[in-house]
């Protein structure tokens, strides 16, 4: 490899992480109904300093036409001035340091000093009205919108709320935990209990209309293969401001809003889930792919920054990072690049899946590993350094089903050998095989983990 011309091959990842995704499976029909507020959107962009991030709240104004297609709840995070939000230079009444190793910390308190800070913007509830062989009915609604809350005429740069740090906090903890209590339990009471609640994140380049189509992938894919079996499943999807113009910088800024949103507003999320799932009986899952997985990563596996947020050993039932960009270091030895060291809290999963397939080459590509990380967990330096540990290395073939397992060690943490499963390179998509996770047999390996709690195949 040549190496007199690095940004180049930068912006090429760009390309091999970028990921609109093709139109998932649909039902036939597709009928959404809308409930919330007028709002003049543009003068609320320009409130809350989001003008130039349109493609990250989307369905502000396009609900209608951007559904998912089972009950779900959509978390829209986006980025801001932090004077705009609001956010405390010091005293911060949400977040402590204090947990963190000294070896973190520095790196965690940097982050929280960005100008920039990223806020929930909106919240949205998705309800399966009725349901047939031939279409869904879906009903969404509003839990919460910074757009309708800014747009109070007259609206103008002065009347910014000086409250919407705080809302980012109750609209992912009480008005979350009230709404998904009041949905799990209607369901409950109609016979139809959900079985698993499931919190999903895209990655690096994705827009929320791309999220949300991958989300409609995953969901209806599990749906079908399911069949008769005992799968109901209520998704919970983040959307993130995951891309900007410049190519090499975006890269390495992403990663680090990734590392911000885990420890933030998604930390906050799965602990709000987590206190419901006792109550209700359900089973807890994660699926990231990429920075997605990482973002997850860091919510689950990190001490908590976030006051009163504390998880359990088994708290999530499974944890599944596709391809993800996060070093294998995390998990198994020292702290890496990205000042992380998971040890200590990986029972707070019962089961880890860490895909890695050869033919992905955005985790394969030279120039990555040093500006992002070591040994990602999508690519095959980690797979080699779990082998020569003697850690859990499982195999699976084409149709997602282990076809060999080995390694001496015990843990919670399985990497997966997917070179025979994650083998295409997605149509407008760069990067190999990177993002070729989306189709049906991804789908299967993943459901075999969810009702099982292990992917199907050899003992």
């Amino acid at each position: 490899m040549h190496h007199a011309r690095p940004f180049f091959l930068v912006a090429a990842l760009a390309l091999s992480f970028g990921c609109p995704a093709s139109t998932p499976p649909q039902p036939d029909e597709l009928d959404v109904e809308l409930t919330r507020g007028n709002c003049d959107l543009k003068k609320a962009e320009e409130i809350l300093g989001t003008s130039d991030g349109a493609h990250y709240h989307a369905v502000v104004p396009n609900s209608r036409r951007i559904p998912m297609v089972a009950t779900s709840f959509l978390v829209g995070i986006e980025k801001a001035p932090r004077r705009k939000l609001h956010v405390p230079k010091s005293k911060d009444r949400y977040l402590t340091l204090d947990g963190l190793s000294d070896s973190v910390r520095p790196f965690a308190k940097a982050l929280l000093a960005n100008p920039k800070r990223t806020f929930v913007s909106h919240l949205v509830e998705y309800e399966v009205i009725q349901s047939t062989k031939r279409f869904t009915r879906v009903r969404s609604r509003f839990a919460y919108s910074a757009y309708d809350d800014t747009c109070r005429p007259p609206a103008t740069p002065s009347e910014a709320p000086s409250s919407l740090y705080a809302k980012s906090w109750r609209a992912v903890g009480e008005t979350l935990g009230a709404r998904l209590d009041d949905v799990l339990r209607k369901a409950r009471d109609a016979g139809t209990p959900f079985t698993h609640v499931i919190l999903m994140s895209t990655g690096w380049n994705t827009y929320q209309r791309t999220s949300i189509e991958k989300y409609n992938t995953w969901t209806t894919h599990l749906l079908d293969l399911a069949g008769d079996k005992p799968f109901h499943p209520l998704v919970i999807g983040f959307s993130w401001n995951s891309r900007w113009w410049l190519p090499g910088v975006s890269l390495v800024n992403k990663a680090k809003d990734a590392d911000e949103l885990g420890w933030t507003w998604v930390r906050r999320t799965l602990a709000t889930v987590a206190g419901l799932k006792k109550k209700h009986g359900f089973r807890l899952a994660l699926i990231g792919h990429s920075l997605g997985a990482r973002l997850l990563a860091r919510a689950t596996f990190s001490p908590s920054i976030v006051k009163n947020a504390t998880l359990a050993a088994g708290d999530v039932d499974l944890f599944v990072g596709l391809q993800g960009a996060l070093p294998i270091q995390c998990f198994f030895g020292d702290k890496g690049h990205e000042h992380c060291d998971y040890r200590a809290n990986l029972p707070i999963a019962r089961q880890t899946l860490l895909t890695s397939s050869r033919l992905d080459s955005a985790m394969g590509a030279a120039i990555l590993a040093p500006i992002l990380m070591r040994a990602p967990t999508g690519g095959l330096e980690a797979r080699d350094l779990v082998r020569n540990k003697g850690l859990p290395l499982w195999t699976v073939d084409r149709q997602g089903r282990v076809i060999k397992r080995s390694g001496t060690v015990e843990s919670t943490v399985v990497h997966v050998d997917a070179d025979r499963l994650i083998t295409n390179e997605v149509r407008d998509h760069g990067g190999g095989a990177h993002n070729d996770v989306f189709k049906r047999t991804v789908a299967a390996f993943m459901l075999d983990a969810l009702l099982s709690g292990g992917p199907a195949g050899a003992p």
